[in-house]
């Protein structure tokens, strides 16, 4: 159950963008993202090859994979 279903400080308005914000947060996997460790990738050898295929628009890519892995 969520403690703070009740609160009136997060009582946002119904369709409204917080109140998806806050229902996003609610609902939200702690420790289910993901993240590259580039200090592991530098260790290997492998930086220059993940920068290769993330390319220039890394955040626009990184958000998409994010996003695959959502249920």
């Amino acid at each position: 159950m969520d403690p703070l279903i009740d609160d009136p400080y997060l009582a946002f308005e119904q369709g409204s963008e917080a109140f998806h914000r806050c229902e996003k947060f609610r609902h939200m996997e702690i420790g289910g993202h993901a993240a590259l460790d580039w200090g592991a990738l530098e260790e290997v050898n492998e930086a220059a090859r993940a920068r290769g295929f993330i390319g220039h628009d890394q955040w626009r890519i990184l958000i998409g994979v994010s996003r695959s892995g959502q249920r």
